[in-house]
């Protein structure tokens, strides 16, 4: 994404480990991405468990991913950026959300992500995107 961020208008990063050598790219993504107005969708999403509270991680999953979708919404305030994090044990990668608690629709150029928790309003995340099967 931020090396060639024109590639794709929609990126899914689920459970990213953020390498402090990827983020040299960073300055060069918001001048890219700034001079051709380029519209991005971005959704991040991390599981509630991937970084037990007090835990001295290398790379704290949640900390880090919620700390770039702020950067990438101040750096470049028209991109549209999603962040969550789900409630199931373990990591939350794609795979995970095969849990009957979830459903993952693509259709027609949107990406849903639903949890669907009896006990709870339903929450939605909507993250537009273009689908070119």
């Amino acid at each position: 994404m931020f090396r060639d961020p024109g590639r794709f208008s929609t990126y899914l990063l689920a459970s990213p480990t953020i390498n402090p050598k990827v983020l040299a790219d960073e300055p060069a993504f918001f001048e890219k991405v700034g001079r051709s107005h380029m519209v991005l969708r971005v959704l991040i999403t991390v599981g509630g468990d991937e970084q037990p509270p007090g835990a001295k991680l290398p790379y704290p999953t949640i900390d880090d991913a919620s700390n770039l979708a702020k950067r990438l919404r101040a750096g470049a305030p028209w991109l549209e950026v999603e962040f969550t994090t789900f409630s199931v044990k373990g990591t939350c990668r794609w795979p995970a959300l095969a849990d009957p608690k979830y459903s993952v629709r693509l259709a027609k150029g949107s990406l849903s992500v639903v949890e669907a928790n009896p006990t709870a309003s339903n929450k939605r995340l909507k993250l537009a995107a273009r689908v070119g099967y």
